[in-house]
């Protein structure tokens, strides 16, 4: 079954693609951040994809909703709201 994005190389992202292509392959993981929008679910995707046509094996994990339920205990509450002073 193949999973792979529609974009497997996003413009302008090869140096980053190739910073975390290295970072799986020394620590067997990475992390992406930055504000929303800026493209950490593409470049996430293109390095599923380059490494699924290398051969590797990837990975795809999605969270259940039950993972969130501790059983005896009522579900959690949204992110609290901030007030200002």
């Amino acid at each position: 079954m193949t999973t792979a994005p529609q974009n497997p190389a996003p413009v302008g992202r090869e140096e980053l693609l190739a910073r975390l292509e290295r970072a799986l392959h020394t620590r067997g993981r990475a992390l992406l951040t930055g504000p929303a929008g800026v493209g950490k679910t593409e470049v996430a995707l293109a390095e599923a994809a380059r490494a699924e046509a290398r051969g590797e094996t990837v990975l795809w994990l999605a969270p259940l909703s039950s993972d969130r339920e501790i059983p005896g205990r009522p579900p959690p509450r949204s992110w609290p709201r901030w007030r200002r002073p």
